[in-house]
């Protein structure tokens, strides 16, 4: 790998000039966090202060470019989170950083569908203490009632009906295409 200075300055640039997240390698946090924890061991072991401190400018100077980079990229993804788009090009880490977010996001289309299709039921849901691990969903064909992963029996549901069902067997539902997630409803 390039001096990971130049590494970051070429990502930036490419970031700064590019509306879209580049790709980066899937290793770049790790080879960065390598670099930092190189430069902090060469400062406490430099035979000199005059080299603990260029090694120290040197250490500030790869953070504040790591800052400018993490911030610039989660702003990025955030603007397309927002916006509807597909967030394409993160790296792992900055997945786990952006998922809350973009959770919140389909949280609230999620609201505003329900209002502007006059899905009372699901408003209700929203309000109850429901837990995170429940997914709500319509029925596009009746089905008979079911053992849910929590042990509780759901059902028999009419097409149509809306119900918060464990969130394994939504899944199933919906790929079986009996039910549909209802915050894909525009």
């Amino acid at each position: 790998m390039n001096d990971i200075t130049d590494v970051m300055i070429n990502i930036l640039n490419r970031e700064l000039s590019d509306a879209g997240l580049g790709e980066i390698p899937p290793d770049f946090y790790e080879a960065l966090s390598i670099k930092v924890k190189e430069l902090v061991l060469l400062e406490t072991t430099s035979p000199s202060s005059e080299g603990a401190e260029a090694v120290t400018v040197y250490r500030d100077l790869v953070n504040g470019l790591m800052e400018d980079l993490v911030d610039i990229r989660v702003r990025k993804a955030l603007n397309q989170a927002i916006s509807g788009k597909d967030i394409v090009n993160l790296t792992e880490e900055e997945k786990r950083v952006i998922e809350p977010v973009y959770e919140l996001i389909r949280r609230s289309r999620l609201l505003k569908d329900d209002i502007r299709h006059g899905l009372t039921e699901s408003l209700r849901v929203a309000h109850s203490k429901q837990e995170p691990h429940y997914r709500l969903v319509r029925f596009i064909e009746a089905t008979d009632k079911f053992i849910g992963a929590d042990l509780k029996v759901y059902g028999p549901f009419d097409k149509s009906d809306v119900a918060d069902v464990p969130r394994d067997n939504a899944k199933v539902l919906i790929d079986k295409n009996i039910a549909i997630d209802v915050s894909v409803l525009e």
